[in-house]
């Protein structure tokens, strides 16, 4: 077995994860997006805009993509963005 059919088989798996979980959906950035929220908060139920966006997984993705990944994932009910006076930070909803 090749290394790269191991690679495959975990995509594989991931992809029946997503669709599972709903995220079959959303696009790629918007799935990286919510990714880099997960791993950011750490557990935690609120994390901020700009520790989402410096994540390793969105190195390659411009400013207003990551923002408007972000207010999609809103719109879908994935995250909020916190009433607390224009803190920057998001709530993790699912």
């Amino acid at each position: 077995m090749f290394p790269s059919d191991k690679l495959a088989s975990l995509r594989k798996l991931l992809f029946e994860m997503e669709q599972d979980l709903g995220l079959a959906d959303l696009s790629g950035i918007q799935r990286d997006v919510y990714y880099a929220a997960r791993l950011t908060a750490e557990g935690a139920e609120m994390v901020r805009g700009e520790a989402i966006r410096s994540h390793a997984l969105l190195n390659r993705i411009s400013r207003p993509t990551f923002y408007r990944a972000l207010k999609d994932l809103e719109l879908a009910g994935y995250l909020s963005h916190a009433d607390t006076t224009r803190s920057g930070k998001y709530r993790l909803l699912r």
